[in-house]
Order: C-alpha cells, then sequence, then structure tokens
C-alpha cells in the first residue's frame, strides 16, 4: 500500500540520517567521497520530495474541487423552487462568481445559471403537470418575478409554453 506523500518524506528523510551517521563511522579518501555523493543525493532526494509533496498538495486540492463542485450542483438541484445567486453559492465554496461559474461549467458543461434554471422550470413542469396552481402561482414557486417572464423562460427551454404543457 503506497503511503501518504507527508509519511514518505518522514522515512526517507529518517533513512538518510541514518546512512549520514553510518558514513561517518567510516574514514579516509573512500569517506569523504561518500559524503559528498551523499550530500549531492540528499539535495535530489529533498528536490524530488518537494515536487511529490507539492503534486500531493494540488491532488488533494483538486479533490476538494470537484467535491465541491458536486456539492454545489445539488444545492442547485435540491433548492430548485429558491433562487439561489450564483455570486452566494460560489462564495459558500470559497470561489469567486466568475471562477466558480468557470469551474462549474468545466465539471458539468453547462453554466450554473443554466443548470439552475433547469431545475427550476422541472420543477416547474412537474406542478404544472399536477394542475393544483395556477400558471402565475407557479412562476412565483419557480422563483420568476412574474408570469410572462416565467412563459418566456419555460419555452425557450422546453419547447412550449406552460398552458401548452397543461392542457396535455
Amino acid at each position: 500500500m503506497m503511503q501518504p506523500a507527508p509519511a514518505l518524506a518522514c522515512r526517507l528523510e529518517s533513512a538518510l540520517v541514518k546512512l549520514n551517521g553510518d558514513l561517518g563511522v567510516c574514514g579516509g579518501q573512500e569517506a569523504a567521497r561518500l559524503q559528498s555523493a551523499f550530500h549531492h543525493l540528499r539535495l535530489e532526494v529533498h528536490d524530488y520530495l518537494e515536487e511529490v509533496l507539492g503534486i500531493s498538495e494540488r491532488l488533494g486540492l483538486a479533490r476538494q474541487a470537484t467535491r465541491d463542485k458536486h456539492a454545489a450542483r445539488a444545492d442547485l438541484l435540491r433548492n430548485s423552487e429558491q433562487v439561489v445567486s450564483i455570486t452566494e453559492l460560489g462564495a459558500r465554496y470559497g470561489y469567486a462568481r466568475a471562477q466558480f461559474s468557470r469551474l462549474f461549467a468545466a465539471a458539468f458543461a453547462e453554466s450554473p445559471q443554466s443548470c439552475r434554471d433547469r431545475a427550476r422550470l422541472a420543477c416547474a413542469r412537474a406542478c404544472i403537470r399536477a394542475g393544483k396552481l395556477s400558471l402565475a402561482q407557479i412562476a412565483e414557486k419557480a422563483g420568476y418575478c412574474d408570469y410572462p417572464t416565467f412563459s418566456k423562460a419555460y419555452r425557450r427551454t422546453l419547447g412550449r409554453s406552460p398552458s401548452a404543457d397543461r392542457l396535455n
């Protein structure tokens, strides 16, 4: 099983310290040559460990960013009856609005606004088909300021008007 990078770094450093102590027991020119080779090896190992630790840290951040994007998408889909500000959602996960939108779009091939609007309209479509609320009430419940704005978004996204969906 592969050890985490910091644990591996500690074990390598301990091995280098022990090797350095063992070299100190030797004497003469051979010991001096070995000491010089050891110091070069130690510098190379330290450079390598810094690179490994940097990669490990970046991978950890990438994994966290992936978890954040999926959690943010779940928030958008779960709260489809609430209007969630993209700026607020990005801030919740530690991103500026533009950066959050860019990362979200790269991960899900759609903008967070599009995902949010699609979820709101899917919820509205279910309400329309249930037929218990007026279209104006559904527009309000879906977070639209008025029925015409809702109707336009509905038609643009779903390809038919809310009233046509209600009739079917």
